[in-house]
């Protein structure tokens, strides 16, 4: 995934869940008005939408560390790369 999507996400998560009992009451009410269910099981599927999206930030989290390390793996393999062939020349240029 682009890290800029990424970021932008996991803002928009956070910013979402701030107020925790304000988005499960809202969502709640949500599910109340279009579904016609009961106060009680829109608060609980409220939490469980809630669980959900934490976890989605989480991984959101995850994914970017990951490539991060991806990235550097990449970075630090050329520089070996790089490095082996200039120590090559360098012989080279001794052994003349």
């Amino acid at each position: 995934m682009n890290s800029t999507l990424n970021m932008l996400l996991r803002f928009g998560l956070s910013v979402g869940l701030q107020d925790k009992e304000a988005f499960v009451d809202k969502v709640g009410k949500l599910l109340q008005e279009k579904m016609g269910t009961d106060a009680l099981e829109s608060q609980k599927v409220g939490e469980q939408i809630l669980t959900a999206l934490e976890t989605v930030k989480d991984q959101l989290v995850i994914e970017q560390l990951l490539s991060g390390i991806s990235k550097s793996n990449k970075n630090l393999e050329q520089q070996l790369k790089d490095l082996s062939k200039s120590i090559e020349k360098l012989n080279d240029n001794i052994g003349k």
